[in-house]
């Protein structure tokens, strides 16, 4: 998944009509309200605010509106755009000024979603890598076969403390997670996981 840290904007002309395209990081669906609120504001003499969003942690919540556009020609170019990006966090919202020239169904889908592709494009893409973080436990006697098996399995130790035994902060990416529960699994009776 990857997330924004700024507001981007991009801009397409298409057969007369101007398409502008703002990408802005969000957390909350109310924030896309004003959002909203905001553009058609500054743009008040154009035809269309078409958008989409997409929350989430994983991307669970995603909505798209075509703003009066024909069904299917707006809202979900500009949703497909954020999902082929794989963009999280992140209200996207095409406004167009009319060019007096219809551009059918076809015409507005390349126009909305290459709009919003401009738009992310230009942006700052940051990947998103989703961890997990383990304390573990273990005798100093296996303290050193314990953090060279970790480092093979691509397991950061992020923290290291010395006491009675040696306790390991570890953080995993996702894909290296399966790999990590394995090796803690089978090398339960010297490593003791803590909550």
């Amino acid at each position: 998944m990857n997330i924004i840290e700024e507001t981007t904007s991009a801009e397409i002309k298409t057969q007369r009509s101007r398409f502008i395209a703002h990408l802005i990081p969000i957390t909350t669906t109310e924030e896309n309200k004003a959002h909203i609120k905001s553009i058609s504001k500054k743009h008040n003499k154009a035809r269309h605010h078409c958008w989409a969003y997409i929350i989430g942690e994983n991307g669970e919540k995603s909505h798209c509106s075509d703003d009066g556009e024909p069904s299917g020609s707006a809202g979900q170019p500009i949703l497909r755009m954020l999902h082929k990006y794989e963009l999280v966090g992140v209200f996207a919202v095409v406004t167009r000024y009319f060019g007096g020239v219809k551009l059918g169904v076809r015409g507005l889908i390349d126009a909305y979603g290459g709009a919003i592709e401009e738009a992310i494009l230009a942006a700052n893409l940051i990947k998103q890598v989703k961890t997990f973080d383990y304390t573990i436990e273990c005798d100093y006697q296996h303290n050193d076969k314990i953090q060279y098996e970790l480092q093979q399995l691509s397991v950061d130790i992020t923290n290291t403390e010395y006491s009675s035994n040696v306790i390991l902060h570890l953080s995993a990416e996702e894909k290296h997670h399966l790999g990590l529960q394995e090796f803690l699994s089978k090398n339960n009776h010297f490593i003791k996981i803590k909550k």
